[in-house]
């Protein structure tokens, strides 16, 4: 019998600890995840949003700032930013654990935005092409999207002298040491 209401009430703790996991999602504060400037040559009007959406992705809310970062696309269908945004939040780096195809299809339109969009800055292009080199790797459909940033960008990690690449590129940078070293 005592067995019986021990295991019963181990039962009720561990529901009711289960129940309060699920319900302690909060938005988080802006001294929960920072504040960035980050700037974009998407409209003035999702500016704030983006910057909200870039610190969630360095706090790790790679759901919160997808959605963020999805929301911007909605609000501004030609800003290469958000989308490249999207595939950032796909992109799990230190745990190796994302969504690696859709981050590559976001990365992918995101180029194709950039590509097609005169205000996009070369930084931007930059970011985008960054990004698509350790996502897509040798990843055809890709690839075939990457030429026109290069163009019009007017370099890309592998044109650049070495020491200017970290500067520019220093994710693709710090893998191609990486790599390198293995």
């Amino acid at each position: 019998m005592r067995r019986a209401a021990i295991l019963f009430l181990a039962y009720l703790c561990s529901g009711s600890l289960a129940l309060a996991a699920q319900e302690h999602h909060h938005e988080l504060s802006t001294e929960e995840v920072g504040s960035v400037h980050f700037p974009i040559s998407c409209s003035k009007g999702v500016e704030l949003g983006f910057n909200r959406a870039v610190a969630l992705l360095h706090s790790f809310q790679y759901e919160q700032a997808r959605q963020a970062f999805s929301e911007i696309s909605t609000q501004d269908p030609t800003c290469a930013m958000a989308q490249w945004g999207v595939a950032m939040s796909h992109y799990h780096g230190l745990w190796d654990n994302g969504d690696t195809p859709a981050g590559r299809l976001a990365v992918k339109k995101a180029a194709e935005l950039a590509a097609s969009n005169a205000t996009t800055t070369a930084r931007e292009k930059s970011y985008i092409e960054a990004l698509a080199e350790i996502l897509c790797g040798r990843w055809q459909g890709c690839r075939r999207t990457l030429p026109g940033i290069r163009k019009e960008n007017g370099r890309s990690a592998g044109r650049l002298p070495r020491r200017q690449r970290g500067r520019h590129f220093p994710r693709a940078n710090a893998l191609h040491h990486r790599a390198q070293n293995r």
